[in-house]
């Protein structure tokens, strides 16, 4: 089911399970994939399982409307064209 890659440090959001992650590590020997959820758990699944996953980019949930998670829309800053609003991604106060 899985149509994208997997990509290190992308966010995703599993529409199955409604939960957020991000991708950690990919280790094509061992063809595994380590996840980091937003509610604080890893996991570490296989190639197989990311395939049949209905994993979809963070970034893309903009475009699905009201039906994504709003604290999942709000914690995505970054997008492929670049910064999405004018916060700065990390909140530091400038040097």
């Amino acid at each position: 089911m899985a149509k994208t890659i997997p990509i290190i440090n992308q966010r995703y959001h599993d529409i199955a399970s409604g939960r957020t992650f991000e991708v950690l590590l990919i280790d094509e020997y061992s063809a595994t994939i380590e996840l980091h959820f937003d509610d604080g758990d890893f996991d570490q699944i296989n190639f197989d399982d990311w395939s049949r996953m209905a994993a979809i980019p963070v970034n893309s949930l903009s475009e699905l409307g009201s039906d994504a998670p709003k604290d999942a829309q709000e914690s995505n800053l970054w997008s492929v064209s670049g910064i999405r609003d004018s916060r700065y991604m990390f909140g530091w106060d400038e040097f």
